[in-house]
């Protein structure tokens, strides 16, 4: 119900959500990203006052007086308002045109290990396993002068990229050589996402040049890391990829994180991913990320996380924290919008993982394609929306705090397309997550001495991500 009260604004009740959590009650007002810690008392009268039970009776029922009701109603409509008004001065981040955040390049179809839970069949995605030649190269290079003003970051993707360092360097050289007085306004970053296993004189003299910040992946010590991350002969990669790392870190232009993908065997090993970032600080004093193997991708485990150890929150804690504290909301992944994947052939796919998927082509670099295609653009509605939470989920109380990923949430596996609607069971899973980081939110500033320890973390963290 909408309760009347003579402010500047009306407050829509329907647009408070309150969490009771881990002995903790809080009100959350999304439009305005309003957060307030609340008793039971309080809490009953606004699930009174939301189910359309008037003040008069509430009065009656609870023996408090319809004045302090209203005066309650007052204090939070003034807190509301106070940050919508916060919210309607922000300066929206300008999205320049023509500008692309990340461009996953895919230039080799092939890959030297095979990992047990790879999703891209040993890094070939079911295609032909064959690297990208210099002559698409040069048509990628082409297709990116020709379309946009800013590339922030082209991404070397595979398999594994670092059999196809032609590739890598002939592109490079492409573009560092380009007069960036015409279409495209300056030179992009290069990145790496490797296995780390190959190194040779050709490769460090390639990095050292072009190369700004490498991924490499690896899921931990020597044993949980060689249960799953095999070579084509079965042997562990462990070794080979920690001498990789501790090479790297020796070329000072060249920011290095790691990706473990998290995975049963952890569980069952009865790993933690405190554990596995502990060790990565303390063997190579490097941060990164871990992603869920998709078997475990809604394991309870991941509710799991307490305020007491702050160097190991979850990663949105801080983008959610971020959000309310700016009134912003939080973006998902802006596939084909602001980034995309190119096959090692020249094609577009929305997402790395959509590679091969012949009904996700959204066209090829060489003729009609998503970029100067309306029909082609029509054919893939949820891009236009992906950011505009207000028009996907007007009904979520979480949309300005939710960054789920396009590709898990709205996939439909089945069907092979995009579905302009979530699935409802990750949506149940994703809300009752945030909630969690929410009750964690406010009672981490509860605690002065934590949130000290909390800002010092992010602040140290900040100094080695490549984001």
């Amino acid at each position: 119900m909408i309760y009347f009260i003579k402010i500047k604004k009306m407050v829509n009740l329907k647009e408070i959500h309150i969490i009771s959590k881990d002995n903790e009650t809080i009100l959350f007002h999304y439009p305005s990203y309003t957060l307030i810690s609340i008793n039971d008392h309080i809490k009953e009268i606004l699930e009174m006052i939301k189910s359309g039970i008037s003040l008069s009776e509430i009065s009656l029922k609870k023996n408090i007086i319809e004045a302090d009701i209203k005066k309650l109603l007052l204090s939070f409509d003034k807190v509301i308002n106070k940050n919508l008004l916060c919210k309607e001065k922000e300066i929206e981040i300008e999205i320049k045109e023509r500008a692309i955040h990340r461009i996953t390049l895919h230039i080799s179809n092939d890959c030297n290990l095979r990992c047990k839970y790879c999703y891209a069949n040993g890094g070939n995605y079911n295609l032909h396993r064959h690297l990208m030649t210099k002559e698409t190269a040069k048509d990628f290079y082409d297709f990116c002068i020709n379309n946009f003003h800013h590339i922030e970051k082209i991404v070397f993707f595979g398999g594994e990229p670092c059999l196809n360092v032609d590739v890598i360097e002939y592109l490079c050289s492409l573009f560092y050589n380009y007069k960036f007085d015409k279409s495209l306004k300056e030179l992009p970053k290069f990145g790496i996402i490797t296995n780390g296993t190959i190194w040779n004189k050709r490769l460090i003299g390639v990095i050292k040049k072009y190369i700004t910040f490498i991924t490499v992946s690896i899921d931990g010590e020597e044993k949980i890391n060689d249960t799953n991350r095999i070579d084509k002969q079965g042997k562990g990669t462990y070794y080979r990829i920690a001498k990789f790392i501790d090479n790297i870190k020796h070329i000072p232009s060249v920011k290095v994180q790691y990706e473990a993908t998290y995975t049963k065997d952890h569980i069952k090993e009865n790993i933690t991913k405190d554990d596995i970032s502990l060790f990565f600080r303390k063997r190579f004093d490097i941060e990164g990320f871990l992603v869920d193997e998709i078997s475990i991708e809604e394991d309870s485990n991941k509710l799991e996380f307490s305020v007491q150890n702050v160097d190991n929150l979850p990663e949105c804690f801080t983008d959610i924290l971020w959000a309310i504290s700016f009134k912003h909301h939080l973006e998902s992944c802006q596939i084909s919008r602001l980034q995309f994947a190119i096959s090692t052939s020249g094609l577009i796919y929305p997402c790395h993982m959509d590679v091969g998927i012949e009904s996700l082509n959204l066209g090829d670099i060489k003729g009609d394609n998503i970029f100067n295609s309306k029909h082609i653009q029509d054919h893939y509605p949820l891009f236009n929306l992906i950011n505009s939470k207000e028009k996907l989920c007007p009904n979520c109380w979480c949309q300005n705090l939710c960054e789920c990923c396009p590709r898990s949430f709205f996939y439909d596996s089945e069907a092979k397309r995009y579905s302009l609607s979530p699935n409802s069971d990750k949506c149940k899973y994703q809300r009752e997550y945030i909630e969690k980081i929410l009750i964690a939110i406010v009672k981490l500033r509860q605690n002065k001495a934590k949130w000290q320890e909390y800002v010092n973390e992010i602040n140290k963290k900040q100094k080695k991500y490549e984001y």
